[in-house]
C-alpha cells in the first residue's frame, strides 16, 4: 500500500522480520549437506511442498515450491517422487492431520514423517531464522534464504497476520494465507529440533 508516496507496511504481520531485500535471492549454492521437504496438505485449499537445502553453515535455502489446488494424494506422491529425483530429497516432513496421506508417500518408497505442529513454537523458530544473520564467504546472510521463484511463499510471508483478541493482544495467526507458512514451519522445526545426546554407560549411576 502507498500513502503520500511512502510505502506503509501491513499492520500485525506475523513475520515483520521478512524483507525481500534481505531474504530473497536469485542464486543458490550448487551443493548442500542435506535436503528436506516441508509438506502441507490441501485440496480446495492449496497443498504445498517446499524444498529446502541445508548448507555447511546450517543455513536453510528454500529452493523450490510446489503449490497446487485440487490434487489427489496420488498426484502429490508423484510430485514428491519428482522432487526426490530432481533434488535428491528423501525426507518429507508432513502436516500430521492426514496420516493416510503420509502412509501413501511411505508406500511410494519415500521417507515421510509427521511434522511437529506446535504453531507458536514453530513461528518463533521461523522468526529466529529470519532475524539471525551470519558472516560467510557470501557476505552477511540470514539463516533462512528463499529463491525468488517461490512466489507463493514470498506472497504469504507478506500477508500472514496475527489475529487480534478483544484486549488487543496477538494470540494466534489468522487462518488465511498460511499454506506455505505451515509447510515452512514444519520444515524449520524438523531442521532445528534439539539433538538428543548419547549417554555413555560409564556416566550412568545406578541407585
Amino acid at each position: 500500500q502507498e500513502l503520500l508516496g511512502e510505502f506503509i507496511a501491513h499492520q500485525g504481520l506475523v513475520y515483520e522480520e521478512f524483507s525481500q531485500d534481505r531474504h530473497v535471492v536469485s542464486e543458490t549454492p550448487d551443493t548442500f549437506h542435506d535436503m528436506i521437504v516441508g509438506v502441507d496438505w490441501g485440496y480446495a485449499n492449496p497443498g504445498v511442498m517446499l524444498v529446502g537445502g541445508i548448507d555447511g553453515d546450517g543455513r536453510i535455502w528454500i529452493l523450490s515450491e510446489r503449490y497446487q489446488r485440487q490434487q489427489r494424494i496420488e498426484e502429490w506422491a508423484n510430485v514428491a517422487l519428482d522432487i526426490r529425483g530432481n533434488y535428491g530429497a528423501n525426507q518429507f516432513v508432513c502436516d500430521p492431520s492426514e496420516p493416510d496421506y503420509i502412509r501413501t508417500l511411505q508406500q511410494a518408497g519415500l521417507s515421510a514423517t509427521q511434522a511437529n505442529n506446535a504453531v507458536m513454537t514453530g513461528i518463533q523458530a521461523v522468526k529466529h531464522r529470519l532475524a539471525t544473520r551470519a558472516e560467510t564467504a557470501r557476505g552477511s546472510l540470514p539463516r533462512l534464504v528463499i529463491h525468488r521463484s517461490c512466489v507463493n511463499l514470498i506472497s504469504e510471508f507478506e500477508q500472514y497476520q496475527w489475529r487480534e483478541s478483544r484486549d488487543g493482544l496477538h494470540d494466534a495467526p489468522v487462518k488465511s494465507n498460511d499454506h506455505a507458512m505451515d509447510a515452512m514451519r514444519y520444515l524449520i522445526m524438523a531442521v532445528d529440533k534439539p539433538k538428543r545426546k548419547a549417554i555413555k554407560a560409564s556416566a550412568v549411576r545406578y541407585a
